[in-house]
């Protein structure tokens, strides 16, 4: 497990809103790299002094990118996002000697082992900067959503009844959490695609099944009346902005911030629904 520093323990951990790697990070994030490479616990480096399989592993998968890397030349955000998973998918064992590894270890469990110390090495990092990434179990690089929204964005399983709108909202909150943009944006039109098929669950006409659905959600009128015009506007987005329609008259999304803000509204909304209405758990 990462190291939690006596500041941490006494303030609480930096929040995590960084997009970007600082110089000092990605200086940490290379050593962090270079010690595994130089190590010999990636593969092709476990060869003698034929790294070459490696390098030209990489480059093939990540053709922008030079292994001539250098902790004072940062690379772009996604190539290091790319570089690290790549690493993580290329761990071998943990550091010690390969010798020593095949005599006492079974190779599997051992290389997880090796992959759950790399994580813990680059995810410590990405704590102590602030920085919004995360590399997950699975060797992907996620982006993190604010603490308040996590227990209820990550543990919701989605039983509508409708297996096409679970689907539509499982998409879209997997494109979300990506670390790309462009998917992340894309997370957006599989989110008001969900809204637009929600609104007709109780009913072909849509306007009395959207009715319907708030009524029960908030029985109470004032809140009903909020729901309303919240529901009403963010229809309104979705058709003025470029989520479900691609004209060129429709404004576009530019940055991570406003999907982040546009998402989580929407999904605000959808979550209190679904679960006023027992549709989900």
């Amino acid at each position: 497990m990462p190291h939690e520093y006596f500041s941490e323990r006494e303030n609480g951990p930096r929040p995590r809103v960084l997009e970007d790697i600082s110089d000092p990070a990605w200086k940490g994030l290379h050593t962090v790299i270079l010690k595994w490479y130089l190590e010999n616990a990636l593969c092709g480096t476990n060869h003698g002094n034929n790294n070459d399989l490696f390098e030209n592993l990489l480059l093939a998968e990540i053709p922008t990118l030079s292994w001539s890397l250098s902790s004072y030349f940062k690379p772009s955000i996604p190539e290091i996002l790319d570089l690290i998973e790549f690493c993580y998918k290329s761990i071998l064992c943990t550091t010690m000697d390969h010798k020593e590894l095949y005599q006492k270890y079974d190779y599997l469990s051992h290389r997880e082992v090796g992959q759950i110390s790399f994580r813990d090495d680059i995810n410590q990092i990405f704590k102590r900067n602030g920085i919004i990434y995360e590399l997950s179990k699975n060797g992907e690089i996620i982006r993190l959503i604010p603490d308040e929204f996590l227990k209820p964005f990550q543990q919701t399983e989605f039983h509508t009844g409708d297996a096409d709108l679970d689907n539509l909202l499982s998409t879209a909150r997997m494109k979300f959490l990506d670390s790309d943009f462009h998917i992340r944006r894309d997370s957006l039109e599989k989110l008001w695609d969900a809204w637009e098929r929600l609104k007709t669950i109780e009913s072909d006409n849509k306007r009395f099944s959207v009715e319907k659905l708030l009524n029960i959600t908030a029985p109470e009128e004032n809140f009903n009346k909020r729901l309303n015009t919240d529901a009403a506007e963010l229809t309104e987005i979705g058709n003025q902005f470029r989520i479900r329609h691609h004209e060129i008259s429709k404004i576009p999304i530019e940055s991570s911030n406003q999907v982040d803000y546009l998402f989580l509204r929407m999904f605000n909304i959808i979550y209190l629904i679904l679960k006023s209405t027992n549709r989900i758990s």
